[in-house]
């Protein structure tokens, strides 16, 4: 018999080993939950799609003879894990990166194709190397306007009646499910009917499983080459546009950056290659008579069917029509070239000129844009204002908005009294009158593309069809709270011609496949070495659009000289059009920096903050026992965007009611509601509605910080934040979103922005709010 002392000891040891596997497993679980729930973006990298690398292992039905398919749909192997690239991009005979004039000219010229995908580009570049396989004589020999014959050259040999049609919208099923795992396991079902239907089986029982996930395996693999097919198509298209448009619309005056490529490029091969063989047009080649500079919109005609290459209808607010654009006596930019051009396109950029502010309107927005034209009266504008619409904007919408340009303006709201000092000793005696012109872009739409430019087509037009050198693009119910002259003196703005504010940073993540699209989509290295486009540099791969963040700009306010950047901007609508582009995007928002980065573009620069709630800090909120939360709250409708230079507001969205949406809402329940969201009483609806239907009384910002997409989520066991933003889907019909001061507790802390603002900005802020809603 065993010592009581020993019996109780070895008893203390079985329950202190039985309270550790306990720990061990709570904790095993905890970390799985919290990568599972929060990290399941990065791990899926070890699963992700269309990686583009190696080769894959994937095993079809083998060793499954055995096995029932309910144990196997659910389970997983490394050949599941392994990537399906069986056929990569055979199509294109990428032998040709590999040939020393490419390589040799990449070493000594440092052009490296930084996008860590299998290599893909234009189809195109397989017939010119086919005809023509040793680069060295076209790198040698042919300037760049003889390479611009040849690209097109050979796709008229390809195809004499090729054309980019806008109409081959390029959809694909299942975009975000590319790898083999998710396949098998996902659309394990859908395919399990699909093949007994085909087999004629009336029950489960019937199914042979090594048949069946022969079928399946099948099925993969035919998606798999039309996924590979899609997006070469995709590929070709831009690389037309891009390729089109810098050869025979942005033709570089001199200083030629081009020209001095072209020389550099050509005495490298001849000490590359001692001489250069020499240029010889196949016999095909030959055939194809065309001097695309000579008749260039015969050219321009099959890159741009859905324009009509007639100018937009520029009214002024006088009555006054022009068919093409007016004159604002502002010095060009740059010298216009010394050659007359045929191209439609490259003509309407010549005539632009001026700067100026461009709002895109139809007639569900008129209330807004009728308080913006104050706002920028109040705010001492002087530049003009073209206002785009397509065909939308009626007679009376017009008057409207003339009428709040034109009149007499004098009596301000009382908070103008502690601002006066801030404005010119004339202000007051009436606030400036705004030169306004409307711009109906219906004309320039071939009429067979008309029903492609409704919605944000209209805003994509815009960007084209204001007849601008530099502009401020604004949505109708932007509040800009600074003069629109200082965002063009921005520094970010004068080095790069392109200024963009960053979207709010919450969980809403992209997969995998979406960032292997995009890189597909970047200038090539053969692109680079052809015709000059620079390659993608960690400018495009740091944006959080390539790091698995779904929003990156906000777009309801963008300034741009579009004369530096019009192959970007005509790059748009054609995005706009592209499923494969516009299926991963939210709106236009992600197309202004795609389209300058899809054509070698990296000039443009976005403000250091990403977007911000604005209002006051919440005073109200304590946690169910009483006790006060670590975090502040500051809750709005309003996506704002505060200066990363020197802490200003400088423009938010949604208007400047505290709640935009106050005619739509029952406040009976919205008391309840409002109370249970925030802890603030309001004795009566007449309460609610007034803090509604009020302008936005603005003290303080919080900016939820991006760290990185898994530092998204913080979460905690107090009953802190475990994210930035949190949206309040109950009030202000879904428009309420929720900014906070740190989020997480303990090691898993992490403190955002927090901004507030002085008393002269807080007075001036007020003085705005009251002019935009009108109050006396």
């Amino acid at each position: 018999m065993l010592p009581l002392k020993r019996i109780l000891v070895e008893a203390d040891t079985r329950f202190i080993r039985i309270i550790f596997a306990v720990i061990a497993f709570i904790w095993v679980f905890a970390l799985y939950s919290y990568l599972l729930l929060y990290h399941y973006d990065t791990i899926s990298e070890k699963v992700q799609t269309l990686k583009d690398k190696g080769a894959s292992q994937f095993k079809s039905s083998e060793g499954y003879e055995n096995t029932k398919y309910s144990d196997w749909k659910f389970s997983s192997d490394e050949n599941d894990k392994s990537y399906h690239d069986v056929h990569q991009y055979s199509p294109l005979n990428v032998s040709i990166l590999q040939h020393e004039a490419i390589t040799n000219y990449q070493a000594q010229f440092n052009v490296k194709d930084a996008r860590n995908i299998y290599p893909i580009y234009s189809s195109n570049y397989d017939n010119i190397f086919k005809n023509h396989p040793n680069p060295a004589s076209i790198l040698g020999n042919l300037d760049f306007n003889q390479r611009c014959e040849l690209y097109f050259q050979n796709l008229y040999m390809d195809n004499h009646n090729w054309f980019v049609d806008p109409n081959e919208l390029l959809p694909l099923d299942n975009k975000h499910e590319f790898d083999w795992y998710t396949f098998k396991h996902v659309y394990f079902e859908k395919n399990l009917k699909k093949y007994m239907e085909e087999n004629e089986l009336e029950s489960e029982n019937e199914v042979v499983d090594k048949d069946l996930l022969a079928y399946i395996s099948k099925e993969y693999e035919t998606f798999w080459n039309q996924t590979l097919k899609v997006e070469q198509k995709a590929v070709d298209i831009l690389s037309h546009l891009r390729i089109f448009n810098k050869c025979f619309i942005s033709r570089e005056t001199v200083p030629s950056t081009t020209d001095k490529f072209i020389s550099t490029q050509k005495s490298y091969m001849k000490t590359f290659s001692k001489k250069a063989p020499a240029f010889k047009l196949t016999k095909e080649e030959k055939k194809v008579l065309f001097n695309p500079y000579q008749d260039c919109s015969n050219l321009e005609r099959r890159m741009y069917p859905w324009l009509s290459f007639n100018y937009p209808i520029y009214e002024k607010w006088t009555g006054e029509v022009l068919l093409s654009p007016p004159k604002y006596f502002a010095k060009p930019i740059y010298p216009k070239p010394p050659h007359i051009s045929t191209c439609f396109l490259e003509k309407f950029k010549n005539d632009l000129n001026g700067k100026g502010l461009v709002l895109t309107v139809d007639d569900g927005f008129i209330d807004d844009t009728i308080n913006l034209i104050k706002l920028l009266r109040a705010l001492n504008n002087k530049l003009p204002i073209q206002i785009v619409y397509y065909d939308n904007l009626s007679s009376d919408s017009k008057k409207k908005i003339v009428k709040t340009a034109r009149e007499q303006f004098k009596d301000l709201p009382a908070s103008f009294s502690k601002v006066r000092h801030l404005f010119p000793d004339d202000y007051a005696k009436g606030l400036p009158k705004q030169d306004i012109w409307f711009v109906n872009v219906y004309n320039v739409i071939n009429e067979n593309y008309n029903y492609k430019f409704s919605g944000y087509g209209n805003k994509l037009l815009a960007s084209i069809f204001n007849s601008f050198e530099e502009f401020i693009l604004l949505d109708a119910d932007t509040v800009l709270v600074k003069n629109p002259e200082w965002l063009f003196e921005k520094p970010q703005y004068k080095s790069t011609g392109a200024f963009f504010y960053r979207d709010r940073v919450f969980k809403h993540f992209r997969p995998d496949s979406d960032t292997y699209f995009f890189k597909k989509t970047l200038p090539s290295v053969l692109d680079a070495v052809m015709f000059d486009f620079p390659m993608a540099t960690s400018k495009t791969f740091d944006m959080d659009g390539m790091n698995g963040m779904f929003h990156t700009v906000e777009a309801g306010l963008l300034v741009y000289n579009k004369v530096k950047h019009f192959n970007s901007i005509l790059l748009l609508p054609q995005l706009n059009s592209m499923f494969l582009v516009s299926d991963r995007v939210h709106g236009d928002k992600e197309l202004f920096w795609l389209s300058m980065s899809m054509d070698g573009d990296e000039d443009f620069e976005l403000n250091k903050y990403h977007a911000a709630s604005i209002g006051k800090i919440n005073v109200h909120r304590h946690k169910f026992d009483g006790s006060s939360y670590l975090s502040e709250q500051l809750c709005s409708s309003h996506p704002s965007h505060v200066d990363g230079d020197d802490n200003s507001l400088v423009w938010f969205n949604s208007g400047y009611h505290y709640c935009s949406k106050f005619k739509n809402i029952d406040f009976d329940e919205e008391r309840e509601v409002f109370h249970k969201s925030f802890g603030e009483t309001f004795d009566s609806n007449e309460q609610l509605e007034k803090l509604y239907s009020d302008p936005l009384r603005i003290r303080s910002a919080i900016i939820p910080n991006f760290v990185a997409k898994n530092r998204t989520l913080t979460p905690n066991t107090v009953g802190e934040p475990e994210a930035g933003w949190e949206l309040f889907d109950k009030v202000c019909t879904g428009y309420i979103w929720c900014a906070y001061s740190s989020q997480g507790y303990g090691e898993n802390y992490m403190s955002n922005t927090v901004i507030h603002f002085d008393e002269e900005q807080q007075n001036l802020l007020d003085y705005y709010g009251d002019v935009w809603v009108g109050l006396e």
